[in-house]
């Protein structure tokens, strides 16, 4: 088993990210295994259509695709695309062992 927490959450990068990190937090945004980061904004107004603002990454940071905000860092082992394979697939295993 995977210590999630302490592997994920060890220390912040801010942006500007590289490319392979970009993809990496992109994998974790939409994934469906994490929380993923979320607008920091009015997130209950119109323009808010998910209702989240699920955050989306670009060199410059986390963007919001409804408004203007912009998140400039992340948890490490949010930026380390194979950890978060590593992660998901232990997490589906678990998910397969529950559902037997």
């Amino acid at each position: 088993m995977i210590k999630i927490r302490n592997k994920m959450t060890k220390e912040i990068i801010e942006a500007p990210f590289t490319d392979e990190q970009v993809e990496a937090i992109n994998l974790y945004q939409k994934n469906g295994v994490f929380h993923p980061y979320t607008c920091g904004g009015n997130r209950t107004d119109e323009k808010h259509l998910d209702g989240e603002g699920v955050l989306v990454a670009t060199k410059e940071g986390l963007k919001c695709p409804y408004c203007d905000y912009t998140q400039n860092w992340v948890n490490s082992g949010t930026a380390n695309k194979g950890l978060i394979k590593k992660i998901i697939k232990e997490m589906k295993k678990q998910e397969f062992k529950l559902g037997d």
